[in-house]
């Protein structure tokens, strides 16, 4: 007895099925119960049973192959086929079949194909499916593994559970450091008079070298002992560094080249439009000026791990104090 497997109908509106894969070969033993193979529609991969006890006599199509409803697809026969045998041979006529009479003389078709192996990798890279079973799906799901990721990798379709035992591990995806920050407002009546005696005495760069002055003493108040302190103030396009600014007199107070980490970083905005600013994590605080000399905004925001609450509390303070009377600077 021979029978037909056709292509089964696995949807209401399904004119064909693709097929993913196989998992018996022409001359296995089959049970009725048996996964015969994997059948891809336009909604769900299913796998399909063959529905006979017997072995497979030949198969009709192959993997990556689109058939039609209806189309035979596989031969399951009561007895063990000769492979042997070839379409010039005569063989006698087969039973009837429950379907249509197959000749015996129709060939297997070879499990793997080079060229079919090929069209069927770019049929998936066209139209963006990925040729994998029930099974693999569901372990993909249970691994969180995005099959995605196996075609990235260019591993060959359909997939299989060694592919995913394959795929190099996801790159760990750190999470964002989570960043304090702490905001004061002033009105700072008595800065204005030094902000111009420094304007006339050296300009911008003589109100940075107040700005990291005034950082550096309310830094190094926060702890017992900061060592170098390193302050950048930024003003516009310009940068300016400045190492241990409240260890020398204003006067004499002179950028230098950025040499190592930097203790804090200053925005300076006063005097523009900006009111409010949160740029990328930076690794050292940055403390943010807007406003001008009447009415003045301070932000500080920074990393925990680099600097406590309790400190960030202190430096913000002491600035503002510093800003408020500025003669404690000089004291």
């Amino acid at each position: 007895m021979r029978r037909e497997i056709i292509m089964p109908a696995l949807g209401m509106a399904q004119k064909t099925g693709l097929i993913v894969a196989w998992h018996k070969a022409p001359g296995d033993a089959v049970k009725a119960s048996d996964i015969l193979l994997d059948v891809e529609t336009d909604k769900s991969t299913m796998e399909v049973e063959a529905g006979h006890d017997g072995y497979v006599a030949a198969l009709m199509a192959g993997a990556g192959d689109d058939v039609p409803v209806g189309s035979a697809i596989a031969i399951i026969s009561s007895e063990k086929p000769d492979l042997g045998s070839t379409p010039a041979k005569a063989a006698p006529s087969p039973p009837a079949t429950e379907k249509l009479a197959i000749p015996a003389a129709v060939p297997a078709v070879p499990a793997a194909k080079p060229p079919l192996e090929k069209r069927m990798l770019l049929a998936a890279a066209d139209d963006g499916r990925i040729l994998a079973s029930p099974k693999i799906r569901r372990l993909a799901a249970e691994r969180g593994i995005d099959l995605g990721r196996l075609v990235a990798h260019g591993m060959r379709q359909p997939f299989h559970a060694a592919d995913l035992d394959a795929l190099p591990p996801a790159p760990a995806i750190t999470a964002p450091a989570m960043l304090s920050e702490i905001e004061a407002m002033i009105k700072p009546a008595g800065l204005a008079g030094m902000i111009r005696l420094l304007g006339e005495e050296g300009g911008t760069a003589g109100r940075a070298a107040l700005w990291a002055a005034f950082a550096a003493s309310s830094l190094r108040a926060t702890a017992d002992d900061h060592g170098q302190i390193s302050i950048r103030v930024e003003q516009g396009s310009t940068s300016l560094h400045f190492h241990d600014p409240d260890q020398s007199p204003l006067s004499r107070l002179e950028a230098t080249p950025e040499d190592g980490e930097i203790s804090l970083a200053l925005r300076d905005l006063t005097g523009t439009c900006v009111v409010s600013t949160r740029f990328a994590v930076e690794p050292a605080p940055v403390l943010t000026l807007t406003g001008d000399a009447g009415h003045m905004n301070l932000r500080l925001i920074f990393d925990a791990s680099r600097l406590t609450p309790a400190a960030g509390t202190a430096l913000v303070t002491g600035f503002a104090a510093r800003l408020l009377d500025p003669l404690r600077q000089l004291l």
